[in-house]
C-alpha cells in the first residue's frame, strides 16, 4: 500500500513537470508573403499601324528589356481581420528611351515623340486585381486582369491589364496584351517619312515578365 502511494506520488510530480516544461517552438518554415523581382528575361513590346500615302498599310514594332520593379503577393489577412486587402501591389519601371525597331532614325523619333529625356521612365503602379477565380493571397495562378496606373508621358490613366500569371518553380511569368490610345496620354498620332506615313492613334503593348522571387516572405516559428 505505502509503495502504491509513492507510485501515485512520482507520477503526479512527472505530469506536473511535463505540463510546466518549456515547449521547444516548431521550427517549420511558412509562407506568408512573396517579393519577385523583375529580371532581365523580361521584355515589352509595342506595335502600332502605318499608313503610307493613306493606301499602303503595314505595322511598326520595337521592343525593350530594360525593365525593374517588384510585384509583392500579400498575406492573407486574418479571418476577423475588418481591414480588405488586395492580394497584388507593386511598381513596375520600363526605360522609355530604350525601345528598339531595328530602325534607327525610328528609333530616334520615338524617342523625341516619348519625350524621353524628360519623362525618363513610363512606371505602372499595380493596385490589385480586378478578377480571376484562381488569384488566392500569396499566390498567383492562372488568367485575370491586374488593374493599376500607367503613368506614360507624365499622364496618368487608370488601367485594367490581361494576364496570364504562371509559376514555375522560384520564378513567376507574367504575360499579358494591352491596346492604348496615344491621345489618352497627350501624344498625336506620329507621321514618318517626311509626313508620307502616319500612325493610328491605337498601340498594342505586349509583356512578358519573368520575375524571381526574393526569399523575403517566409519565417520561421523557432525565430
Amino acid at each position: 500500500m505505502e509503495r502504491t502511494g509513492i507510485k501515485t506520488i512520482l507520477f503526479l510530480l512527472a505530469f506536473v513537470a511535463q505540463s510546466h516544461a518549456e515547449v521547444k517552438p516548431d521550427s517549420t518554415v511558412f509562407p506568408t508573403h512573396a517579393v519577385y523581382e523583375i529580371t532581365q528575361e523580361s521584355e515589352i513590346s509595342y506595335a502600332i499601324d502605318l499608313k503610307i500615302l493613306l493606301a499602303f498599310q503595314t505595322t511598326i514594332s520595337g521592343k525593350t528589356s530594360d525593365i525593374k520593379g517588384e510585384i509583392t503577393l500579400l498575406p492573407e489577412p486574418a479571418s476577423d481581420s475588418v481591414e480588405k486587402k488586395q492580394p497584388v501591389t507593386g511598381e513596375l519601371f520600363v526605360a522609355a528611351g530604350t525601345f528598339r525597331s531595328g530602325v534607327g532614325r525610328r528609333d530616334a523619333d520615338i524617342r523625341e515623340i516619348l519625350q524621353s529625356a524628360k519623362y525618363p521612365q513610363i512606371i505602372f503602379s499595380i493596385s490589385g486585381i480586378e478578377s480571376g477565380p484562381d488569384v488566392k493571397f500569396s499566390r498567383l495562378s492562372g488568367a485575370m486582369v491586374v488593374k493599376g496606373v500607367l503613368d506614360f508621358k507624365g499622364k496618368k490613366k487608370e488601367i485594367a491589364l490581361p494576364v496570364q500569371a504562371t509559376p514555375k518553380g522560384d520564378k513567376l511569368l507574367v504575360d499579358g496584351k494591352l491596346e492604348l490610345k496615344l491621345s489618352d496620354f497627350g501624344i498625336t498620332p506620329p507621321t514618318f517619312g517626311y509626313f508620307l506615313g502616319r500612325t493610328s492613334d491605337n498601340i498594342t503593348l505586349t509583356l512578358h515578365l519573368v520575375a524571381e522571387n526574393k526569399k523575403a516572405g517566409f519565417f520561421s516559428t523557432s525565430l
